[in-house]
């Protein structure tokens, strides 16, 4: 029995001891795994804070580097405002220097138009042409006047045979030569549209052999004769062979003599107002500011009056006023002035 016993313990023991060795395995495996999962943390955990310290680092790195920006940028905006008010402050300096400038080129320029218009007015030139003149009486009315008048004397017809022997009483005259006129009954030898370059000659001729240094003819009514072109530069080509010049009293607004001169090459001379066509003092002083006016802006102008008492009176009355701001000349003064 006792042998039995023992080999029954014996048998026991082995079976123990593999009991033991299942037991411990359990436990190596763990503490190996702990050891896995805390070196696990510890890296988690290292990696966690240098995370944080890399994000507090780069915080205070951007919130100092924050205000320098800003400040860099206020003190840019302030460069720029600088230089900007500084380019305003110089662009302000030369406006105003330019504006200076302008102002007084403006006021100097005002000065040389102010002294341009005194000159051009006391320069500008007025001949007054009276013509219709056939008497003694009619001559002394012209020489009582203060100004140049330059007469225009008929050539002798008729009624007045010696007309001529007027012009010896004057430096600078000239003839008033009839023409024919439409619904005008002639009394005075006028030249008909229809006359021949024959009977012009003749006519020219005599006139110049009468009037003695003649240079000047204007023409009496023509309103018919002037609008014919054809006659017109016959008596225009005749007048510049004898070496006498015409001036155009341009009785039609269709008067041939522009056209004419220009084929002929002469100079076109003319009428620029008719003073008295209403025969009262008023209306013709208002006609002499007219032909003043036009004076003044073209240089020179020619007015044309007749020998009426009226017209007279405002000549003597426009002599110490009106005419006194503008040069009154004789017609050979201003006659080279028109081309």
């Amino acid at each position: 029995m006792k042998k039995s016993s023992k080999i029954a313990t014996a048998k026991k023991k082995p079976v123990a001891k593999k009991t033991i060795k299942k037991q411990t395995k359990p436990a190596r495996n763990f503490t190996k795994t702990s050891a896995v999962i805390s070196f696990v943390i510890f890296v988690l955990m290292a990696v966690l804070w240098l995370g944080i310290v890399y994000y507090m680092l780069s915080n205070k790195t951007s919130s100092k580097q924050a205000p320098i920006i800003a400040k860099s940028n206020i003190t840019k905006e302030n460069i720029q405002k600088t230089n900007q008010s500084t380019q305003n402050l110089v662009r302000d300096t030369r406006l105003d220097e330019a504006l200076e400038k302008l102002s007084q080129q403006a006021k100097t320029q005002t000065q040389n138009l102010q002294i341009n218009t005194k000159i051009k007015a006391k320069s500008a030139k007025l001949a007054i042409i009276m013509d219709d003149i056939s008497l003694k009486s009619q001559v002394d009315e012209i020489k009582s006047l203060k100004i140049k008048i330059t007469p225009s004397i008929f050539p002798p017809f008729k009624s007045r045979e010696h007309t001529n022997l007027l012009a010896d009483e004057f430096k600078t005259y000239m003839v008033h030569l009839p023409l024919a006129a439409y619904n005008y009954k002639d009394t005075t030898g006028a030249l008909s549209q229809n006359a021949t370059p024959a009977q012009i000659k003749k006519k020219i001729t005599e006139i110049k052999k009468q009037f003695k240094n003649l240079q000047y003819i204007n023409n009496h009514t023509g309103s018919a004769f002037t609008q014919n072109y054809k006659a017109t530069k016959i008596l225009l080509k005749e007048l510049k062979a004898q070496g006498i010049k015409f001036v155009d009293s341009k009785t039609t607004p269709n008067s041939a003599v522009p056209k004419a001169s220009q084929e002929l090459g002469l100079s076109y001379v003319y009428r620029d107002v008719f003073l008295d066509n209403e025969q009262n003092e008023k209306s013709i002083l208002r006609q002499l500011q007219l032909a003043i006016k036009i004076a003044k802006k073209e240089g020179h102008a020619i007015a044309i009056c007749h020998p009426y008492p009226a017209t007279f009176k405002a000549l003597k009355k426009a002599q110490d006023n009106i005419l006194k701001d503008i040069e009154i000349v004789y017609l050979d003064e201003i006659y080279g002035l028109y081309n």
